[in-house]
């Protein structure tokens, strides 16, 4: 009896390994994969959390922060105009206008605005009702005090669950683009294709003065594409420098001329954006 109670402990102790007869060896433990969570987050940088608004489809994004577009004076690069500016005056009488924006998006077919605590969001109903300027259509998310037309309700179905484009954003930012595809509209002089990767999503970021384009981690051509774009004559007079780090898929630039720099962006003439 004392021989098989040993054995009996002697199995328990070894279940990792298993014991004779039909019991089988446990499998090895393996740690779960991290899971994002898609929901909206209003503590995060701008650009990250409007992605779980953005639907799916969407091709690309630009992402304004009137916050740090006012502290850089005009010294940055600001993409796109203010969505309420031309209907500020109509909108003053419901008390709340341009100055109100905290930040805002455009994608394509749609855009967010999200509006400063103290704003009167019954007030911004009453205007989505009555179609005020670019609001009509609109809906009103009262608690989270945003505007959207066009924006996806399923997180599910938003750029907040591809990784990739997570990985974009994230940084505090005057304005940031990103585009699901290379531009078939960019060149990149100089350039041997057979020495370039595929470019997938990517994206640019404005700061005050510095710059960075996130191309994708690990790639191979972040110096080929650098080199290339040094020799670009817009690129030279809208950017200044050019620094380039592969393991990231980061490029780093200074902003010489914000206007260049703003239309290169809207026209898809980067030029390190370049298909193969």
């Amino acid at each position: 009896m004392r021989r098989g109670l040993v054995a009996v402990l002697l199995c328990a102790a070894a279940l990792g390994a298993g014991c004779s007869g039909d019991a089988e060896p446990l499998p090895p433990v393996v740690d779960p994969t991290p899971t994002v969570d898609p929901a909206y987050d209003a503590n995060a940088e701008p650009a990250l959390a409007v992605l779980s608004l953005v639907p799916a489809e969407a091709r690309t994004l630009t992402v304004t922060d009137r916050d740090e577009a006012a502290d850089a004076g005009g010294a940055s690069v600001v993409l796109a105009p203010e969505l309420l500016r031309d209907a500020a005056g109509a909108l003053a009488d419901y008390g709340f206008g341009p100055d109100a924006v905290q930040w805002e998006a455009r994608f394509t077919d749609g855009w967010v605005v999200a509006l400063r605590d103290g704003t009167d969001m019954a007030q911004v109903q009453a205007a989505v009702a009555a179609g005020v300027g670019p609001l009509q259509g609109a809906s009103v998310d009262a608690e989270r005090r945003l505007v959207t037309l066009g924006a996806t309700a399923d997180p599910q179905q938003s750029w907040a669950v591809d990784p990739d484009l997570r990985a974009l954003v994230g940084e505090r930012a005057v304005s940031t683009y990103v585009d699901r595809s290379c531009s078939s509209t960019a060149t990149l002089p100089g350039a041997d294709s057979q020495r370039l990767e595929e470019l997938g999503p990517w994206s640019i970021e404005f700061g005050a003065v510095l710059v960075t384009a996130r191309l994708g981690a690990d790639r191979t051509d972040l110096f080929t594409r650098l080199r290339g774009a040094a020799q670009d004559q817009a690129l030279g007079a809208a950017l200044g420098g050019g620094v380039a780090d592969p393991q990231t898929g980061r490029l780093g630039y200074r902003i010489t001329d914000p206007a260049a720099a703003a239309e290169l962006v809207r026209t898809g003439g980067l030029p390190f954006t370049a298909c193969t």
